[in-house]
């Protein structure tokens, strides 16, 4: 196994301002009671008495500008960010890019685990683009330099081979000899890792390797915050739907339930009864009818991949069956991250339950309507029990009566799965 610089050893050298015991873990270099957080002077405030009322600017607006007080700008700058509700694109990139400046990199970039696409992705970078890595499949387990930083909790720089610790894919993109891993963990949970270079073939030091383990944990502070609102979200959504439930049995579901037992008695209904059954049976439809209504496909992030590039990514994976696509014209918009979520689940189903060799997916117009339709081949004439679905098709069921539409699955012609959504196109 290649050298880990700061993995289980220390080397004996000085310690002091700016200094500490060089290849240590990146976890193993913490601040000394009392001292800065990354060495150096303490940025002591000269001003005046009696501001310390103005907040971190008015604290700092008259210290001289060293390392530690900029590091601790860009600090409390990202952390202004970190409660925001779904940090994008931007915060990650100026993470990546306050990882250059604080711990003195070339490039970064930082993979993040997406729990809704269930997959990790790159979500922002310094110094190279991001988007050179989205279509990367990549894990914990396939880049073995990730997987050491998480479960040491460490900085990890990988060793003079730099293939033995990040996948040839991963290499030939980073065009990168000199890396480093720093871990996004907390409470126990890997959230990603940020993954730099740099132009110094030395190890890294200790200030740098700090530096670069308190940024990961910071990305793994906004992951963990993004992941609580999400959450948050979930549940009161969940909550709606309850509500939305409770609401059809408390008033149409009873009333229709003494319509029921009404039309069951054994003599007959004379007119007044029949008028009140009807009028009974009109009030139930209407009330169904405000239900329908109400609002229930979900909330869709603002970064979420859309349906093209759900499908493109699909029609560029290797592994898996072969994919046919057939598409006439355009997903419309209002129906775009519908459409896109009947597609990931209708994938994701494939690769879990079914032993398909093609999936054709197709897409258009029919008449007034949009439809979508994913098939497989995994399904043997032998087996006459209908194959397992997840939640998620029965999920993005629910979702398409917000739109007026419709999700059906089921075994098609011959040894097919099908799945299909119909909706009324947008006037």
């Amino acid at each position: 196994m290649p050298d880990v610089a700061g993995v289980g050893r220390q080397q004996r050298g000085p310690v002091g301002r700016g200094h500490a015991p060089h290849g240590t873990a990146g976890r193993g270099a913490p601040a000394r009671r009392g001292s800065p957080p990354f060495g150096g002077s303490t940025g002591a405030r000269t001003g005046p008495p009696g501001t310390a009322g103005g907040g971190a600017a008015a604290m700092m607006g008259d210290v001289t500008s060293t390392p530690t007080v900029d590091a601790l700008h860009q600090m409390v700058s990202l952390l202004a960010d970190v409660e925001h509700v779904s940090p994008g694109a931007p915060f990650y990139d100026r993470l990546a890019e306050a990882a250059c400046r604080m711990a003195g990199m070339h490039r970064a970039i930082i993979f993040l685990y997406d729990d809704e696409e269930r997959r990790v992705r790159s979500v922002g970078a310094h110094g190279i683009e991001a988007s050179a890595f989205a279509d990367l499949q990549v894990t914990a387990r396939t880049v073995p330099i990730a997987l050491r930083a998480l479960s040491d909790d460490a900085v990890v720089e990988a060793g003079p081979q730099v293939e033995r610790d990040i996948p040839p894919e991963l290499v030939e993109r980073f065009n990168a000899e000199h890396v480093a891993c720093s871990p996004m963990s907390a409470g126990g949970k890997w959230f990603g890792v940020v993954l730099v270079d740099r132009k110094d073939p030395h190890p890294l030091q200790a200030q740098e390797r700090e530096a670069l383990f308190l940024l990961g944990k910071l990305a793994a502070l906004a992951a963990a915050a993004r992941l609580a609102t999400r959450q948050q979200e979930q549940t009161r959504r969940l909550a709606e739907r309850i509500d939305l439930a409770r609401d059809v049995h408390d008033h149409a579901i009873q009333r229709l339930f003494g319509v029921s037992l009404a039309l069951a008695g054994d003599g007959p209904l004379d007119a007044e009864d029949r008028a009140r059954c009807a009028a009974e049976v009109e009030t139930a439809l209407q009330e169904l009818r405000d239900v329908v209504q109400r609002p229930l496909a979900r909330v869709t992030r603002p970064d979420a991949p859309g349906f093209q590039d759900e499908l493109g990514r699909l029609v560029a994976r290797e592994a898996g069956p072969a994919v046919t696509v057939e598409q006439d014209g355009p997903v419309p918009a209002a129906l775009d991250a519908l459409a896109a979520s009947v597609l990931r689940e209708a994938v994701r189903n494939v690769r879990k339950h079914a032993r398909a060799s093609t999936v054709v997916v197709r897409v258009g117009a029919h008449g007034d309507a949009f439809r979508l339709e994913v098939v497989n081949d995994g399904v043997p004439d032998a087996t006459p029990t209908v194959p397992s679905t997840g939640l998620g098709l029965r999920l993005a069921a629910f979702e398409a009566l917000g739109a007026g539409g419709l999700v059906e699955f089921g075994r098609a012609e011959e040894s097919t799965w099908r799945v299909r959504l119909t909706a009324p196109l947008p006037s």
